[in-house]
């Protein structure tokens, strides 16, 4: 980011050649805790991606006029709007990207946040909700599997218990071992704990009605 402006700071190459085109600094980040996790696809409307993580933007030229949100990195530094790495920023302060396993770990409390923002006037929509669907759409698949896992566990230990004459208990004994089992996919499946304990409440009221 550079230019002359409200934003202040001048351009040169040297200025320039420092930007490493991450695409951060343009992207929103949702505070957590003494953190601000980017969230992929929720940036600028005017930010594109070049080339896989490879980001430029669209007005750079004329950024300040078209997007007055837009900081210059002199600013935006030292108020934590750049990468918390950013040759531009201040050491250990700003943005920060994290793993894909760290960011699923994180993820429910972030779509929490997020459902409370509602998506910001300035970013790109479209980026934005394909990004989320693909977080959540992964949660309905995961919970399908789920039914089709606790179902086809029950029907396989009954007809095991027939084939075998064991008793009734045997059934809820394989059933209720196999549940347990199951959080190891919940874990490995879901990126929202809230959608992964559905089948589990599902049978929890079964069993009581």
């Amino acid at each position: 980011m550079s230019s002359l402006s409200h934003q202040q700071g001048a351009t040169d190459p040297a200025h320039e050649d420092k930007c490493r085109r991450c695409g951060v600094s343009c992207h929103v980040a949702v505070p957590l805790g003494d953190r601000a996790i980017v969230v992929d696809g929720l940036h600028c409307k005017f930010l594109a991606e070049d080339a896989p993580g490879v980001f430029a933007c669209a007005v750079y030229t004329d950024r300040f006029a078209q997007a007055p949100w837009c900081h210059h990195a002199d600013v935006a530094g030292p108020l934590g709007y750049l990468g918390h790495d950013c040759p531009y920023g201040v050491p250990g302060l700003g943005k920060q990207r994290v793993s894909d396993a760290e960011f699923r770990e994180l993820w429910p409390h972030l779509w929490r946040i997020l459902r409370s923002w509602g998506v910001p006037n300035f970013v790109h929509h479209e980026h934005f909700l394909a990004a989320m669907h693909a977080r959540t759409g992964r949660d309905w698949i995961a919970l399908g599997v789920s039914y089709v896992y606790a179902f086809g566990l029950i029907a396989l230990a009954e007809v095991v218990r027939r084939w075998r004459g064991y008793p009734q208990d045997f059934t809820r004994k394989i059933v209720h071992i196999g549940a347990g089992m199951w959080v190891f996919g919940v874990v490995a499946l879901f990126d929202t704990w809230t959608i992964g304990v559905i089948p589990f409440a599902t049978f929890i009221a079964l069993n009581y009605i």
